[in-house]
């Protein structure tokens, strides 16, 4: 709802005050960024609320991980000064959607650095291997402050968050995605010198 309300609330103020080139200026750095933000918010609701038929196709993992580190870090503009480091075995294959996959890593790296933000020394651990044969295991491990207890059990719910400017949706989506590919996601564990977030695939 708060995009709507600055959208409403400048656009009163325009219609009201146009000539005034320091209004226009106002209007144009606060509407557009919340009119992406419901771009994004509308989006990510079509996609939660939308059962998609989709193409799975064998896939290297560790290549699937590599493409996503380097769109975190076209996100960040190559300013990223969170260490980000490897433990990954090679040529892992699972059955998959290439870009679910990378919509599922992306996010849950985007959200460990975020979650580092604010620690000395901020790093993210990216582990894959396998388990038993029959299971594919991705952990990613950061050393910020942690998750509440009481909040894990919401994490994976629409529209809970406990980022400010957060939608509250793209965990869900995660756990949506993960679960169409037969596959889990769980707070592997968490405490106040860190959070890995586990995912399994068969």
């Amino acid at each position: 709802k708060n995009p709507l309300v600055a959208v409403k609330t400048f656009t009163q103020l325009v219609s009201k005050d146009w000539g005034s080139k320091d209004i226009r200026d106002k209007c144009y750095n606060v509407v557009l960024p919340q009119l992406h933000r419901i771009s994004k918010l509308s989006n990510s609701l079509n996609h939660l609320g939308r059962a998609e038929k989709v193409d799975f196709e064998p896939l290297n993992l560790s290549d699937v991980l590599i493409n996503t580190l380097n769109l975190v870090k076209s996100d960040y503009n190559h300013e990223m000064l969170v260490d980000i480091s490897f433990d990954i075995e090679p040529n892992v294959v699972v059955f998959a959607n290439q870009s679910l996959m990378e919509q599922v890593f992306l996010n849950i790296i985007l959200n460990a650095v975020d979650a580092v933000g604010k620690v000395e020394r901020p790093a993210v651990k990216i582990s894959l291997f396998t388990e038993l044969m029959t299971k594919v295991i991705v952990d990613i491990e950061d050393n910020g402050t942690g998750i509440l207890q009481d909040d894990i059990q919401y994490l994976f719910d629409p529209f809970f968050t406990t980022k400010q400017a957060g939608t509250g949706l793209g965990l869900s989506i995660v756990h949506q995605i993960l679960i169409d590919h037969q596959g889990q996601i769980c707070v592997h564990k968490t405490s106040s010198i860190g959070t890995t977030f586990r995912v399994s695939l068969p």
